[in-house]
């Protein structure tokens, strides 16, 4: 019948989350009529006959409850719209190693979703330079290079080491987290990408690890380096350990913090770009060394 394909109708538009206000008018007027046809999804019930005054009246009525049938959650293809937290997402979201949230749209409907791209939850993130770890007067900032973020997102914060130039092993302390060289399965003497020429180059991640604690305003990284006395080939001299903190003038070793995405042209050529400090680029030795009695 008419009424039982109405009512499937109705039925399948609230199915599909359909709110357009629905006034049903029939001659159907048994009290299991109405029922049904509320329960199936119709906003009002008019049954005939009816008088014209009446009808327009429900009419206005279902127009002031406008807002009552607005859906919180609305969705079309492969985006979603929060309107009570004004989100508007997409199925495709994509988190960078970093942690950082991005949202991909497929405008075009055509499977790309490089549409449109929009960074959500972006990612602080500090580049920690490291120098001096071996040699002297030796101001390239090489021997440990050691990204730090915090994601907001995933609230995570992580360290990725991309250079180890140095030669003596050493303890990190980011944060509350340390994290020592040897121990992670590197050897203390050997050099790793210090000249960005791993696979992966200046992007190359040596090591990550999770951080606790870290405060980006305060720069709360410390290093400690085990030295040697004398001979530095020896393997019978003295140990002992020094240790910095960000920032120490007159410190060894000395540590500089920068955005990760700075790179500086060599003052060898003045062309060619690179992510570590140059050597003798950056800091004078007397940002290392002081004299005695100052």
């Amino acid at each position: 019948t008419v009424y039982s394909l109405a009512i499937l109708c109705i039925c399948e538009i609230r199915s599909v989350n359909i709110v357009t206000p629905v006034l049903m008018l029939t001659a159907k007027s048994e009290i299991d009529d109405r029922v049904e046809g509320l329960d199936a999804g119709a906003d009002d019930y008019l049954t005939k006959p009816f008088a014209m005054k009446e009808l327009f009246a429900r009419v206005r009525a279902m127009t002031r409850r406008k807002k009552e049938y607005s859906d919180a959650a609305l969705s079309f293809a492969d985006f979603s719209l929060d309107s009570e937290k004004f989100e508007l997402k997409s199925y495709k979201e994509c988190v960078t190693p970093l942690g950082g949230l991005y949202w991909l749209f497929d405008c075009n409907h055509d499977g790309d979703y490089t549409d449109l791209i929009c960074l959500v939850e972006p990612v602080t993130t500090k580049r920690y330079m490291i120098e001096d770890l071996g040699a002297l007067d030796d101001f390239d900032f090489n021997d440990i290079v050691v990204d730090v973020a915090y994601s907001s997102y995933t609230g995570q914060q992580n360290a990725f080491v991309r250079a180890m130039g140095g030669t003596l092993d050493f303890t990190l302390t980011i944060g509350n987290t340390t994290w020592t060289k040897s121990a992670n399965d590197f050897d203390p003497i050997t050099v790793y990408n210090a000249d960005g020429d791993m696979e992966g180059g200046y992007e190359a991640v040596l090591a990550q690890f999770e951080v606790d604690g870290w405060v980006p305003d305060q720069n709360n990284i410390s290093i400690t380096v085990k030295q040697k006395a004398g001979d530095m080939s020896g393997d019978d001299v003295e140990a002992f350990t020094t240790s910095s903190h960000f920032p120490l003038v007159g410190s060894v070793p000395k540590i500089i913090a920068i955005n990760p995405q700075q790179a500086f042209r060599s003052p060898k050529d003045g062309t060619s770009i690179v992510y570590w400090m140059p050597e003798r680029f950056s800091f004078p030795s007397r940002f290392f060394y002081v004299e005695d009695g100052e």
